[in-house]
Order: C-alpha cells, then sequence, then structure tokens
C-alpha cells in the first residue's frame, strides 16, 4: 500500500492524549473523516485507529487510540500523520498529491530539464524544486503562466518556453 502525509502534530492538546495537527493541504475536512492514520516517527510508520476528531478550519485535534495522557501525546510533536493513499482527501480538477509530483520530471521543448525533488509554499503560488541531471537545482513556480500539462500517470510536467532555464 502507498501512503500520503497530510499533516503535522504540533502539540498535544488537554490531559486525555489529544493532540493539535496541521493540515499540510491547506485544508482539513478530509481529516474530519479519518479513522485510521499512520504516524510517522523517523523510518516507522505506527498505525493508530482515530477515535475522535474535533475542531474546525485549522484549528483541529485528534484523539488516537493508546495515546490516554498528555505526555504521551507529546511524544509524537513533530511527527507526520500519514494515510493509505485510498484514505486520503480526494483531488479536484488540476489539484496534484506532492508524492505524485515528486515522481515526475520536467521538460521545455522536448527537452528534459529534471526531475521534481519536492514542493515548496511560495506565498502566492507552489514553487517545483527540480533537480538536473548535474545535481543543480531551481525553482519552477507551479502556475498557468509557467507550467502547461502536468500528466503525473506519465511522471511528466511540460515548462512553458517562457520559464527562463536557470
Amino acid at each position: 500500500m502507498e501512503r500520503l502525509a497530510v499533516g503535522l502534530i504540533t502539540a498535544s492538546h488537554g490531559l486525555s492524549g489529544f493532540v493539535k495537527i496541521k493540515s499540510l493541504s491547506g485544508e482539513s475536512a478530509h481529516l474530519l473523516r479519518l479513522r485510521r492514520l499512520y504516524i510517522r516517527r523517523g523510518e516507522e510508520y505506527l498505525p493508530f485507529q482515530v477515535e475522535a476528531v474535533e475542531g474546525s478550519g485549522s484549528s483541529l485535534i485528534l484523539k488516537l487510540a493508546g495515546i490516554e495522557s498528555r505526555e504521551a501525546a507529546a511524544r509524537y510533536r513533530g511527527c507526520e500523520l500519514w494515510v493509505e493513499r485510498e484514505d486520503a482527501s480526494p483531488l479536484a480538477e488540476g489539484e496534484y498529491y506532492v508524492a505524485d509530483l515528486c515522481r515526475c520530471r520536467v521538460y521545455r521543448g522536448g527537452r528534459e530539464l529534471g526531475r521534481v525533488v519536492g514542493v515548496l509554499e511560495g506565498g502566492q503560488q507552489e514553487l517545483l524544486e527540480v533537480e538536473d541531471g548535474r545535481g543543480r537545482r531551481f525553482l519552477l513556480p507551479f502556475t498557468g503562466a509557467f507550467v502547461g500539462a502536468v500528466d503525473v500517470g506519465e511522471g511528466r510536467i511540460e515548462a512553458l518556453e517562457r520559464f527562463e532555464i536557470p
């Protein structure tokens, strides 16, 4: 099974083992429906059942089975929350999972520029971090002004001609 990162534990909450979380996608409605997830600690993925989700907007707290105290919850501060792909939020047209973008190669006019190695928040838009064949990295704004066709199934992103190759 393939897993996707969906959130980050930012703190413990209260005395009974709740954790505060931050959504990695900027939205949280899909997190309200979760019934199972994994906490990634180092290279380990620890499975948990979700007992309760409370809050709205960017202020969500989770109660996970087996985490029964503030001290136990605090041990997971800074850990990522992961879900099986089938449990992840459905995507709208033009939305992509970061994991899928990071499997893509970037082309411009038939020439390969490199592969996507990360996606960064850039204020107004996301930025694709691309590494070329010589290990050099550059940023490609992930907007319609610089990016044309995106085909994550084929692992291909087309940079438009107006994108200046660094």
